[in-house]
């Protein structure tokens, strides 16, 4: 079919890239967004919100780097004024 194709060929593979790329920023937002919720409530609730208490607590604490874990959360800690 690439042979035969080959411009349809490149217009799905592009498409796909275009999809994928799109999925990838909407679960990254959406488990930044996961992340300030959850130190919020851990901080509300008295507890020292950690990385290992957020993780715990989180629907799929492994899509995010450790370093863009860590990131988040710092800056969330700052937000709220922790540490």
């Amino acid at each position: 079919m690439r042979k035969r194709f080959p411009d349809i060929c490149r217009a799905i593979k592009q498409r796909h890239a275009d999809f994928k790329s799109m999925q990838g920023a909407k679960t990254r937002a959406r488990c930044e967004e996961e992340i300030r919720r959850l130190t919020a409530l851990l901080h509300a609730e008295g507890k020292r919100p950690s990385m290992k208490l957020v993780q715990n607590r989180m629907s799929g604490p492994d899509y995010l780097g450790y370093v863009q874990f860590w990131e988040i959360l710092c800056d969330e800690k700052r937000r709220l004024a922790i540490d």
